[in-house]
């Protein structure tokens, strides 16, 4: 049997306004103090599959914006709303930037349906 960890992919909670570079749990819990934030996605040839839902990004902060950015520093989504959760998927991972694209942008705001840096 495996554990709620291996099976969900965990939970990496950041609260602050620098860069952040995300680790391999799939829920990233993000309280921007500022609008400066910036979440860095890993490599993405650490992952042997494309696919996802690889991580689901909730921005806890009721008035800052973040930014996350793939392993090149290239822009995957550009503010992920205040108060939303992002749902990411590896498209590509021949690169360490990969290719990432976004889908389901879900904020009391309403709903962005996808995007990415396809």
């Amino acid at each position: 049997m495996i554990s709620g960890t291996e099976f969900y992919g965990g939970q990496q909670t950041l609260s602050g306004s620098g860069t952040y570079s995300l680790q391999r749990q799939r829920l990233v819990m993000a309280t921007p103090t500022a609008s400066s934030m910036v979440l860095t996605l890993p490599d993405a040839r650490l992952y042997t599959n494309t696919g996802g839902p690889v991580f689901y990004v909730l921005n806890r902060a009721p008035s800052y914006t973040l930014r996350v950015n793939d392993n090149g520093g290239g822009a995957v989504k550009t503010t992920a709303t205040a108060g939303s959760c992002a749902i990411f998927f590896l498209l590509d991972n021949s690169t360490a930037a990969g290719a990432w694209a976004w889908a389901y942008d879900i904020s009391t705001s309403g709903l962005d349906l996808v995007g990415g840096n396809t």
